[in-house]
């Protein structure tokens, strides 16, 4: 697929965009900015994130290969 911001991958999968954001601060690829907005973190960036271009920038993530991590996030998560 293509880019998507947490908005677009949690109509994708059925989850809430709050939801989204709470499973990828969870996996640590993103985190609050002194803003109160959403920045990436080093391993973000390593998983191919990068900021939209805006006035308003959020993280944007590969459809395929955050929704693979997700999921593997919550097989870990769950098993617990």
């Amino acid at each position: 697929m293509s880019r998507m911001s947490a908005r677009f991958i949690a109509k994708e999968v059925g989850l809430t965009t709050k939801k989204v954001y709470e499973m990828w601060k969870g996996m640590g690829v993103v985190k609050k900015d002194k803003f109160g907005g959403w920045d990436l973190t080093e391993l973000g960036r390593k998983m191919g994130g990068k900021l939209s271009k805006g006035n308003y920038p959020t993280p944007t993530f590969e459809f395929d290969s955050i929704v693979s991590g997700m999921v593997g996030f919550w097989n870990r998560k769950s098993k617990k």
